[in-house]
């Protein structure tokens, strides 16, 4: 019975739900040629010196950024996103490809607790990582939490420093056009997002700038650990 439900499972194909929001975003962003190759690269070279056991790819969309890292180490992924067709399209190419890629329906401002008995049968999603041994990828996806979630900005950075010894976080300025979109129905701004208040938040959770690099399109990559 139960290897009858499995292959039942596994013959199943996902339902053509339309055009989500995020779908696609890897062509239609703030992105061009340089910026892309540049934000690669700089992801290439990260996971060559970092070396990690174990990467979560916060906001992963399609898986891009996973794949560049898993092509330079041998590690196991686990990308999170909420945009179901972007994770049918990421979980399609990993099995395809038969890459260590894990892509995981979720909404960051609502993390797996610990459940059961005393809160310690399952453990947090983020308690089944060992920090010193995994990296983070939270590109793109600070000003999600900060402007969508209403998440003081220093707070999302303490909370991705403990994810990770080391992580890749991208700043994305006041002036993008995706800061323009998501703000522009925002009549109130309870919100600091200037360049100035991030490197203060780094500073004041004691994170260290490995290396930063600004891309073509103005945004900035930011090694910290």
């Amino acid at each position: 019975m139960l290897q009858d439900i499995r292959d039942w499972i596994s013959g199943l194909s996902p339902k053509n739900i339309g055009p989500t929001a995020w779908r696609d975003y890897s062509v239609g962003n703030s992105y061009n040629d340089a910026s892309m190759s540049e934000k690669m690269q700089f992801v290439s070279e990260f996971a060559t010196h970092v070396k990690p056991q174990f990467l979560w790819d916060l906001g992963c969309n399609v898986g891009d950024f996973s794949k560049v890292v898993l092509e330079k180490e041998n590690c196991f992924c686990v990308g999170r996103d909420s945009d179901i067709d972007c994770l049918e399209m990421a979980f399609g190419r990993a099995t395809e490809e038969n890459n260590s890629f894990l892509p995981l329906h979720q909404n960051l401002l609502n993390l797996s607790p610990s459940q059961g008995w005393n809160n310690a049968e399952r453990m947090s999603l983020l308690e089944r990582a060992n920090p010193e041994k995994t990296a983070t990828l939270a590109l793109a996806v600070i000003h999600h939490l900060a402007i969508s979630g209403n998440v003081p900005m220093n707070l999302v950075i303490e909370w991705l420093i403990k994810t990770a010894k080391n992580c890749v976080i991208e700043f994305i300025p006041e002036d993008d056009e995706m800061i323009k979109i998501l703000t522009l129905n925002r009549k109130d701004r309870p919100f600091d997002l200037s360049e100035e208040s991030f490197r203060n938040c780094l500073r004041q959770q004691g994170a260290v700038i490995k290396r930063e690099l600004k891309l073509s399109n103005n945004r900035i990559l930011f090694w910290v650990a």
